[in-house]
């Protein structure tokens, strides 16, 4: 009778499979491999400024402040970016990262 054909699946397969089920069907039906050696996305807000992200926004800061732009226009450049988180969660991260005063053009010289 059609349809009771026996499928025989390795272990291996079937691992790979329950793995990640959507990268099992491109490689056993569509022949697409994916890079193994891409890293995943992260899937975590950043909570905390840190590391390169901390080194860009003093540049880009620093750089606000030097043409004489008011630096809290950059916050929603960062928050698109993923940088800062949305909301007011963005806002306090980034706080402490705006002058309390600006600085006068000729401090900047010196």
């Amino acid at each position: 009778m059609p349809g009771d054909e026996t499928c025989v699946v390795s272990l291996d397969e079937l691992i790979r499979f329950y793995g990640n089920p959507a990268a099992f069907f491109l490689e056993s039906t569509l022949a697409i491999r994916q890079n193994r050696l891409m890293t995943p996305l992260i899937d975590r807000e950043p909570f905390s400024i840190e590391g390169l992200d901390a080194y860009m926004i003093r540049e880009e800061l620093l750089e606000k402040i030097l043409q004489g732009s008011d630096p809290s226009d950059i916050l929603p450049l960062f928050q698109a970016r993923g940088i800062i988180p949305p909301s007011g969660i963005g806002e306090r991260l980034f706080a402490p990262w705006q002058p309390s005063q600006p600085p006068l053009p000729h401090d900047l010289q010196h």
